[in-house]
């Protein structure tokens, strides 16, 4: 991968979803970052945002959508 992906928003996207997939292969970061042509530093950063994002993705489903299951569940309601 070129430079431009550090720069750009969809190839910042592009990044962090290659990230993600590399590291469910349990690919250690500076690996991943030799193979992408980015510092450890940038693959650091790329790990810490999905981090936060599923994090945030969790606490959302937690708070939105489980309470409405439930709600539906004892009222029959669909």
């Amino acid at each position: 991968m070129n430079t431009e992906l550090r720069y750009s928003k969809e190839l910042v996207q592009l990044r962090r979803s290659k990230v993600l997939e590399l590291m469910a292969q349990s690919i250690p970061q500076s690996a991943i970052a030799e193979q992408l042509g980015v510092s450890t530093s940038t693959v650091s950063l790329d790990v810490q945002y999905l981090r936060e994002t599923a994090r945030t993705n969790i606490q959302n489903h937690i708070e939105e959508k489980i309470p409405m299951q439930y709600y539906e569940c004892e009222t029959g309601l669909k």
